[in-house]
């Protein structure tokens, strides 16, 4: 009982000096962090769309407050659209894990990739029981090479064969040059490789693994200065094994850019890279260029060899996010069946500053027809401008990771910062609880998408904030249906946060605008407890989630 009212205690400590924010920007949420920091660099892999269409999320999550332990969250959402747990799911044991990495093997399962500093096990592994299960049990990859200093920050990709590659960088970086660590599991994590030095780069986590569909191939792109003792130039690079086993690191390397001082190109520090359905490589990477008089100019390239190097989108509008971003940041790819491209990426405006002075960030999508040759006019499809914004009032929308594979939709988790810049404040009291999301965006190459005043963003269904929150007695809950002909009747359901349903709500086929009152009580009538809420838009193939918080 003791324990009990100290958790309880403890809960309605944090709602009073933290008040729970929520996300005007669209999608559901599918956790929270009070650290959206969610990789150095690139932005690794975070979601996967499985064989039977249901989508797999991983995330590091700050939880409990702004000084609150660090840890590796997942969740799942089924191909019906049922939540795994709202919130989500604990994926390692010691605190202090971070920066996750995410795949699925041949059976569905979620394997995630991440690190641990406080426990000297810094490249850590976790793969799951079943499909979309959430009990996981850690493997501990290696971190040491040469018997010099820990390696950490890793990342993986798992080939057709099964095998699990992952990457690691140095952790003490002699002389500003970093070694890219490299190995390899066979049976599912339980033992490795020797590992062995990939390559050598200079100040720069730019790494990411990708593998191909149709065979064992597997591709480490990178990016790597021409001169590790007086670097001037950085190029993108790759590396490929054809058959997952037999690499050439010392002289197998694949410039993909050749820059020369005269082009006045400088790549960022965001990369990725996937393979299409017949087996070809794509980069894709954030760059710099620099015009005569000092003016620059933000843009982002593709590559493959079919394509060569093609121009997805650039910015003249300068702005410093912080945090190494660029005002075009951490793009990264997807590939439907039909081997149509699609990229997103974060877009930081100068006419989007905040109080502190930085700016916030939406999510902007743009699609290729014809292998990376030519890309669409980019759309912008979060939409949500706060200028002027406070602490805990923006929606700077970043960190997006797109799924690698692409059905009807693309599959997309973001963080809604609810400060703006590129990355948390230094000072914990400078942070915020911020939405993570999951945006599904219809697949444009496929379907009619309206392209008007919305872009992309689906707006057949809208599910707003309750109001007020927290509350005590009462929160009204709006809901918009875009049309009255359902093949299944509309439900708003609110769960707790074990994920179990306490309300039902049947919104019925009379009214394209519902305002539901709820009273703070379950379905048997019974008052609920103070604490954190979910409740939940569906209908058919749609649903939308929301937090919400009771206070009594």
């Amino acid at each position: 009982m003791q324990r009990t009212q100290t958790v309880l205690v403890s809960l309605l400590t944090l709602i009073l000096l933290h008040p729970l924010v929520y996300a005007d920007s669209p999608g559901d949420t599918v956790g929270t962090s009070w650290d959206e920091w969610e990789s150095p660099a690139c932005a690794v892999r975070r979601a996967v769309l499985d064989e039977l269409g249901g989508v797999h999320f991983a995330w590091t999550n700050r939880v409990g407050g702004s000084s609150g332990e660090r840890h590796i969250y997942y969740n799942f959402i089924d191909e019906h659209g049922f939540m795994l747990q709202p919130g989500g799911i604990q994926v390692n044991r010691n605190v202090e894990s971070k920066y996750a990495c995410l795949d699925i093997n041949s059976e569905n399962v979620a394997v995630i990739s991440y690190y641990n500093f406080a426990t000297g096990e810094n490249c850590l592994l976790a793969v799951d029981a079943l499909r979309g299960f959430g009990q996981f049990t850690e493997y501990d990859p290696p971190n040491l090479l040469f018997g010099d200093d820990w390696y950490f920050w890793p990342r993986i990709t798992i080939d057709q064969q099964g095998y699990f590659h992952l990457c690691a960088i140095q952790h003490a970086m002699s002389g500003d040059q970093t070694i890219v660590l490299y190995t390899r599991s066979e049976d599912g994590g339980s033992s490795w490789t020797t590992p062995v030095a990939m390559d050598t780069t200079y100040l720069t986590q730019s790494f990411i693994l990708a593998s191909s569909p149709i065979d064992n191939s597997v591709a480490i792109a990178f990016i790597r200065p021409d001169d590790l003792f007086n670097p001037v130039l950085f190029d993108v690079m790759y590396v490929e094994s054809g058959d997952g086993v037999n690499w050439d690191f010392e002289n197998g390397d694949v410039n993909v850019t050749n820059y020369q001082v005269s082009d006045s190109l400088y790549p960022g520090i965001d990369l990725d890279a996937i393979y299409d359905n017949q087996g070809n490589i794509h980069l894709i990477w954030n760059a710099v260029r620099e015009f005569a008089g000092g003016a620059l100019e933000t843009r982002i390239y593709h590559w493959s060899e079919g394509a060569g190097i093609s121009l997805v989108t650039s910015e003249s509008d300068w702005v410093d996010p912080g945090a190494s971003d660029l005002p075009l940041a951490k793009a990264s790819l997807g590939v439907d069946s039909d081997d149509n491209l699609f990229a997103v990426w974060t877009r930081f405006s100068p006419d989007d500053i905040a109080v502190n002075d930085l700016p916030n960030g939406e999510l902007f999508f743009s699609y290729s027809t014809d292998g990376g040759t030519v890309w669409s006019e980019p759309q912008n499809i979060t939409n949500t401008p706060t200028p002027d914004c406070f602490q805990g009032e923006c929606d700077s929308d970043h960190w997006a990771s797109i799924a690698e594979r692409v059905d009807d939709f693309a599959h997309i988790i973001y963080i809604n910062d609810k400060y703006a810049g590129a990355t948390a404040p230094a000072q914990p009291e400078d942070k915020t609880e911020n939405p993570v999301l999951y945006l599904k965006v219809p697949n444009p190459a496929r379907t009619s998408v309206d392209e008007g005043q919305h872009g992309l963003r689906p707006e057949a269904f809208r599910l707003a904030q309750n109001y007020p929150n927290p509350f005590n007695l009462e929160t009204k809950i709006e809901v918009e249906l875009g049309n009255l002909n359902f093949v299944q009747t509309p439900t708003l359901k609110i769960f707790n946060l074990q994920g179990q349903e306490i309300r039902t709500y049947v919104l019925e086929n009379d009214k394209t605008v519902h305002e539901i009152v709820w009273d703070g009580r379950d379905d048997s009538g019974k008052v609920v407890s103070s604490g954190i809420y979910f409740y939940q838009l569906r209908c058919g193939d749609f649903s939308e989630t929301k937090t919400m918080s009771v206070l009594k």
